[in-house]
């Protein structure tokens, strides 16, 4: 079991130098040969190429931000969009080198990934590599979390059917677990009466919208379709209290948080281990102990999805035990549910087959078709936009031709 964004931060300082990302990645499974690879890649790119977190995380992620200020295309955290192409094909080839490196030294392992775009990293992975991948996220559970404190409910007490893809995976059904109740119409009426929060806006009136909760935040979704963050409308990001910006700020409160912890960590202070809300622990619990559980996860559409294309990264509920890891199929999603997921699906399969193939005008098209993009931008300029981000990353996004 690596643990891959504190494990990378560590090396430098266990093996007292730099470690380049080819051999972190080989030392893995030798370390910890459990059969699991758990990959979280905030940390991961600091500690790979020696360079100080904080100089990574903002300078180098702000270089989406700062290109398109020019070009007049805001952002809030960038994992889909504009911003997700982008460390989509800075992140898939060294996710790619660690899973060849899982190919020859551990096959039968399973890689858990945590590391942002999801979507468009498991889905060039399943391409590239045989290795088991299986994406993981808190928005399902985070968000029923969120969801039982707006209805005054114990969380214990709600129970849901959700699919989709990540970030974009939907409440099918929404019940109480006491009395079977749908829960939609309660929601509804919050949306309505405006009893939301403040920084839930944005999914409360896509529940008006689409007759469905959706599972990521409301500052995430904001960027994944062109209705709320508008450069000549900024009335819509009072009224939404959309968070601009609000990736550079995590990088601030992360970097400091992993200062905290490393002076925590070596001090003589006792710690303290609780479990969180992240589904990686209880999957290698499953697996090790043969305990049955549910969680969600993203992986490749193997009929799973009946109105979403084969192969593309789908997100449902996957029962978990000492056998494995066993996606259950959603069948088809509400017909605008689908058709809302495609418009990023294509964007995500354009940025993949860039990615795989090395052709540069397919990252021009995935540009080109993101919603968000597209309700600002004219094509030349997402045609200028690219090529400036692409000059912007240099030889850290492989050649394309």
């Amino acid at each position: 079991m690596a643990f891959m964004g504190a494990t990378y931060y560590l090396l430098p300082l266990i093996f007292r130098r730099k470690v380049a990302f080819w051999s972190a990645a080989r030392v893995q499974p030798y370390l910890f040969a459990l059969g699991m690879l758990l990959l979280s890649m905030g940390m991961t790119f600091a500690g790979s190429f020696g360079v100080p977190r904080r100089h990574w995380d903002i300078s180098f992620s702000q270089s989406p931000f700062d290109v398109q200020f020019n070009p007049a295309v805001d952002l809030v955290l960038a994992v889909m969009g504009i911003g997700g192409i982008m460390r989509a094909l800075r992140t898939i080839p060294v996710l790619a080198g660690i899973a060849r490196d899982m190919e020859e030294l551990c096959p039968g392992a399973l890689m858990l990934n945590y590391t942002n775009p999801m979507a468009m990293n498991c889905w060039a992975l399943s391409r590239l590599s045989p290795v088991r991948v299986v994406g993981l996220c808190h928005s399902v559970q985070g968000t029923a979390r969120q969801l039982a404190d707006d209805l005054g409910l114990p969380l214990d007490d709600i129970e849901h059917r959700c699919a989709g893809i990540n970030h974009m995976a939907f409440y099918l059904e929404l019940r109480r677990r006491s009395t079977g109740e749908d829960l939609y119409p309660a929601l509804r009426r919050l949306a309505d009466e405006g009893r939301v929060p403040d920084w839930n806006r944005v999914r409360y009136e896509m529940l008006r919208r689409l007759g469905h909760f959706v599972t990521e935040s409301s500052e995430h979704f904001s960027e994944y379709c062109p209705h709320f963050i508008r450069r000549d409308r900024p009335d819509l990001i009072e009224r939404f209290h959309i968070p601009l910006d609000e990736y550079l700020r995590r990088c601030e409160a992360i970097t400091a948080e992993w200062e905290r912890m490393r002076d925590e960590f070596e001090s003589d202070a006792p710690l303290t281990v609780e479990r969180s809300m992240e589904y990686g622990s209880l999957i290698i619990h499953s697996l090790v102990t043969g305990e049955r559980r549910t969680v969600h996860g993203n992986v490749p559409n193997r009929s799973l999805i009946s109105n979403l294309p084969g192969g593309c990264c789908v997100e449902v509920p996957c029962v978990v035990d000492g056998g494995g890891l066993w996606p259950e199929a959603a069948g088809a999603l509400p017909p605008q549910l689908a058709a809302i997921i495609m418009t990023n699906v294509n964007v995500q399969s354009l940025a993949v087959e860039a990615a795989v193939t090395g052709r540069r005008d397919h990252v021009h098209q995935a540009a080109m078709l993101d919603p968000h993009t597209a309700a600002e931008l004219t094509l030349d300029q997402i045609e200028a936009m690219v090529e400036e981000l692409l000059t912007a990353h240099g030889a850290m996004i492989p050649p394309l031709t």
